[in-house]
């Protein structure tokens, strides 16, 4: 068999696989729907409440309300039953650690 035969014979064979493989695809994307969410997806956040050294964190956890006091000391090495809820980064303002902002990012 010659090279001009060899491509004569594999350039529609070449068309017939693309087409096949393009096929399924075409008719794919002629079909439609619609999806419908409802329930609650997230839970509210977690209230905080500060006492100077101490803080109270009451944060719904599969649909029951858990809160836990910690020192500003404790909630910086984020105990491991927190770490299931949330990340918690505190930073002071001042040198005499009277002022902080406590950032709570949610998983």
């Amino acid at each position: 068999m010659s090279l001009s035969v060899a491509r004569k014979t594999s350039v529609p064979l070449l068309r017939l696989l693309l087409l096949i493989s393009f096929a399924p695809m075409a008719q794919a994307s002629g079909q439609g729907g619609v999806i419908h969410f409802s329930g609650q997806i997230v839970e509210p956040p977690c209230e905080i409440n500060h006492v100077q050294q101490h803080i109270a964190m009451s944060c719904d956890n599969e649909g029951h309300t858990q809160t836990r006091n910690y020192s500003t000391q404790e909630l910086q090495k984020a105990p491991q039953h927190f770490k299931q809820i949330a990340a918690v980064n505190l930073r002071y303002l001042d040198e005499k650690k009277k002022l902080a902002v406590i950032n709570i990012d949610y998983r």
